[in-house]
């Protein structure tokens, strides 16, 4: 739909036989901003889905939520008709074309797509006030907590960066808290949403400029890139991000210990998943002492190296982690510099990825504590064990990859070296 919007407002503006079709499509092209400016018109504001975040948001009876329902389609349909009035008149814009000048195509072919902006923004605004005249005085108490969750909800989830879009509150709603620990944590989990709010509505109004910047670079026919927006929406995004990683370790601290730990790892699971996944090295450990037939010598070894694994890789995680944080902005703003240095006709070396170094190097720890783990087993033990499967299979990846020269082995991977039947036999 978006290639067809964009197609008439080309014909539209070919239609005039003069160059803003020409003009437009180079433009656009040019400006990133320009493909989301036109996405964000043609959606929504509220889905049909959105239904059930007001029914459980608000605490709504069977009556309002049928009230609702019917209050949604009259704005759903208004929206549809709206927006469909919006490609009609695109169509029809010829006839004005030919009697414009050169310096007043871009305003004819622009000005339904601006004017339907105020009137998507007018159909949002109404139904949320059609919605608070059904509610009771409690309701209408909860409707500030209720607008910073469904923003978050409808907002949160476009994140750049590792960390920025993870949720804390689908993170505590896993835990299963009781009601006494829930009341506990209340005012910390309180701060979290308020300052959620504040950073994830800052990022979203820099996406906001930067869709204003599209549609005022078409009409100025301006091909620069919008670096500085760009530049903005990435600092934005970082407050989001540590926002998300301040209050991880905040919520983590009023939680009772047996969750904390729980919490703070499935959060950072969930916002660094490059760092904090899975390793076969450590399930390979915990199945390893899982088996019956395992020696007293052997089970003390691997308790001993599972220890000392277990530190070892929360220090290489944590390096990995604040690595991270620090590149990734940094990555993005190279990129930014890149694109507007190829507009300049210059050029902006692509700066390196320091993680790769310290994946690798944590990479090559865990085959040092898979050599550890095999040389307690026997080669029938070792086999028996599920996650030896996948470590073999990330053996053979791994052992491709640096053979090739590629930087990055895969977590786990074994590498050359020793063969399957190298272990204790006995």
């Amino acid at each position: 739909m978006i290639k067809a919007t964009w197609n008439r407002m080309k014909y539209a503006a070919a239609g005039a036989g003069l160059a803003a079709a020409a003009v437009l499509t180079a433009t656009a092209t040019a400006q990133s901003g320009a493909a989301g400016a036109f996405t964000e018109l043609m959606q929504r504001d509220y889905l049909s889905r959105d239904i059930v975040y007001f029914s459980q948001g608000l605490e709504l009876d069977e009556g309002q939520r049928m009230i609702i329902e019917s209050l949604y389609e009259d704005y759903r349909d208004e929206f549809e008709q709206g927006w469909q009035d919006v490609q009609d008149r695109l169509n029809n814009l010829n006839e004005e074309l030919q009697n414009a000048g050169e310096d007043q195509i871009m305003d004819i072919v622009l000005r339904p797509l601006e004017e339907w902006r105020s009137e998507k923004d007018r159909l949002k605004e109404q139904f949320e006030q059609n919605v608070q005249v059904i509610l009771n005085s409690e309701q209408l108490d909860r409707w500030p907590a209720f607008q910073r969750m469904i923003f978050r909800e409808k907002n949160l989830h476009d994140g750049r960066l590792a960390g920025e879009n993870v949720n804390l509150f689908h993170v505590l709603n896993e835990l299963r808290l009781s009601d006494r620990v829930r009341s506990e944590i209340d005012p910390v989990v309180e701060e979290y949403d308020k300052a959620l709010d504040r950073a994830l509505r800052r990022r979203i109004a820099v996406t906001h400029d930067l869709h204003n910047h599209a549609f005022s670079s078409l009409r100025q026919r301006d091909r620069s890139p919008e670096t500085d927006l760009l530049r903005r929406e990435v600092d934005r995004r970082v407050e989001v991000r540590d926002v998300n990683d301040q209050y991880r370790d905040k919520i983590a601290e009023a939680l009772p210990s047996d969750s904390a730990e729980e919490f703070r790892s499935r959060a950072l699971e969930i916002g660094y998943p490059r760092v904090h996944r899975p390793l076969p090295v450590t399930r390979l450990f915990r199945q390893a002492l899982e088996l019956d037939d395992l020696e007293d010598e052997a089970r003390a070894a691997l308790t001993e190296a599972q220890a000392s694994w277990t530190e070892e890789l929360r220090s290489l995680n944590t390096n990995l982690i604040e690595t991270t944080r620090s590149h990734e902005p940094r990555s993005i703003r190279n990129q930014i510099d890149m694109v507007a240095a190829r507009q300049r006709g210059e050029s902006v070396d692509r700066i390196t990825d320091p993680t790769r170094d310290l994946i690798q190097q944590r990479n090559e720890r865990a085959e040092h504590y898979l050599s550890l783990v095999r040389d307690q087993l026997t080669e029938e033990q070792f086999n028996q064990l599920p996650a030896s499967r996948s470590v073999m299979r990330q053996t053979a990846a791994g052992s491709r990859d640096r053979g090739a020269g590629r930087g990055e082995v895969r977590d786990g991977g074994r590498g050359e070296g020793r063969g399957r039947g190298e272990g204790r036999g006995r």
